[in-house]
């Protein structure tokens, strides 16, 4: 699981930038909540049965982990989910009972098909997850609601048609406060238990892989603007890290068969 977060994070990395927003507009983009957030539980969407539900129903007084994405997303939401949705899977709790899990499309033009594809893509090795979990989808004044209510901010590049925004997962107590929120990509199973347990410990430690998990989703996942300096360096983290893994992976074929004879 580490290794595939490492592995994702130095594709990422050593992809072009290619986007035409401003290191301002790059700023509107994160996950602030206001000190007294709460769930905004009166917003209703259309699930992935196209059926009306609030955020309270799905809640149904249980905490409640939620993310924003971007269903057609070209970059990192895709995978992202898929990590996310393994390390809930690997926390020791059951989602449906002990907790739920439900994404909010962020671009209002999205409909069912993007949001039941990106759920199969996604989940189908995690049945479970994909069973239990709520893909939602709304129009423009209800997602903009919701994610002014939980001080999210994301931006539209209409020149590669994609989002920058935050990678951030919510977590709601039962009560519907916001007890977290943790950086997707480098979310771990006891990172999540602790959050939905609200037992105060679920801040990652800083680490190089928390570190780079943030600075994604604050510029990869939107390939934002990088100065030519940064950019040349991730590039060529990404670059060493895969021959890094490519060398390791040598080194264990090669011992495996000497074994062998």
């Amino acid at each position: 699981m580490r290794l595939l977060k490492v592995i994702l994070l130095a594709l990422i990395f050593a992809a072009p930038a290619a986007a035409r927003l401003s290191p301002a507009q790059l700023a509107e983009a994160g996950a602030h909540p206001p000190p007294d957030a709460t769930l905004p539980a009166k917003l209703a969407f259309t699930d992935q049965r196209n059926e009306r539900v609030t955020l309270g129903q799905i809640a149904n007084g249980k905490p409640l982990v939620l993310l924003f994405v971007d269903y057609t997303c070209k970059h990192i939401c895709g995978p992202g989910l898929t990590l996310s949705a393994k390390a809930l899977a690997d926390s020791g709790l059951t989602i449906g009972r002990d907790y739920n899990f439900v994404l909010v499309g962020m671009d209002p033009r999205d409909g069912l098909d993007q949001a039941r594809m990106m759920q199969h893509m996604r989940l189908s090795a995690l049945p479970r997850m994909e069973r239990a979990s709520w893909f939602l989808v709304g129009d423009k004044a209800d997602v903009a609601a919701a994610t002014r209510a939980l001080g999210y901010g994301y931006v539209y590049d209409p020149s590669t048609d994609q989002f920058a925004h935050d990678a951030s997962l919510y977590v709601f107590a039962a009560d519907g406060h916001v007890a977290s929120v943790l950086p997707e990509l480098a979310l771990t199973p006891d990172m999540a238990r602790a959050a939905i347990r609200n037992s105060g410990s679920a801040r990652p430690k800083p680490n190089i892989l928390v570190q780079a998990a943030r600075l994604c989703y604050g510029f990869a996942a939107a390939h934002g603007v990088y100065g030519k300096p940064i950019a040349v360096a991730l590039q060529a983290m990404g670059i060493l890290l895969i021959g890094a893994f490519a060398a390791w992976f040598g080194f264990v074929r090669w011992r495996s068969r000497k074994a062998a004879r």
